[in-house]
Formats: structure tokens, C-alpha cells, sequence
């Protein structure tokens, strides 16, 4: 997109984010394919580029590992239609790693879909 680290973006679409009041990352959700423009400062020069939106896959367990020899660590960040599935994959390659035991870390997890 031509966007780097350090860039600061001052305007989407046709709104400047100085005079946005909100969080500016509502301003690039949209659907699959849509087009949006935005204006960014690099080394204090002006540049514009266009984003083309897709579809982001959030993961319902964004770590798993191993805290000592027998403690497998599982982070559910929120429950999804895949939750039970990221949870049983990672529960399973800590168990073949040696764990014997888990923290299920819930911490933050606004809850979700009541089947998973």
C-alpha cells in the first residue's frame, strides 16, 4: 500500500483525522474489495496511496506455550465459531510438548457465541 512503519496517517477517505472525535480505525472497516484513500506524512512530506479492504481472520487464541516443564499456557481472547477448535489444537500441542497441566487465561475476553 506504501505505507511504512513511523508513517503518520492524516486523513481516510474524506475525513481529517485531527477533526475525527472517534476511533479512526472505524473510518477503514468496510467490505471486501472496497477502495479507500489515504493521505499520510512521511519525513514531513505529504503522500497519498489507496487500500483495498479483505477480510481479517482474528484468531480466538492469539498465543499458546509452555510457562515451565508441565504447564501448558492458552490464551482465549474471545469465543468465535473457531474457538473450540483453536483451543483443542493448542491443547493438544502442549499436551504432545509435555504438559500436564493448563492455564486458561480468560483474562479480557468479553465472551461471545453461548455453543462454544
Amino acid at each position: 500500500a506504501g505505507l511504512k512503519a513511523g508513517d503518520e496517517i492524516i486523513q481516510i477517505g474524506d475525513v481529517l483525522i485531527a477533526d475525527f472525535k472517534d476511533d479512526a480505525s472505524q473510518l477503514m472497516k468496510g467490505t471486501k474489495n472496497t477502495k479507500i484513500n489515504i493521505k499520510y506524512l512521511r519525513q514531513g512530506q505529504t503522500f497519498t496511496t489507496q487500500l483495498v479492504l479483505d477480510e481479517v481472520d482474528i484468531k480466538s487464541v492469539p498465543f499458546f506455550g509452555k510457562i515451565d516443564a508441565k504447564t501448558g499456557y492458552i490464551v482465549l481472547a474471545h469465543f468465535s465459531r473457531k474457538a473450540s477448535n483453536e483451543v483443542k489444537d493448542a491443547l493438544e500441542k502442549l499436551k504432545a510438548d509435555g504438559a500436564t497441566q493448563i492455564v486458561l487465561d480468560l483474562r479480557g475476553n468479553p465472551g461471545g457465541l453461548l455453543n462454544e
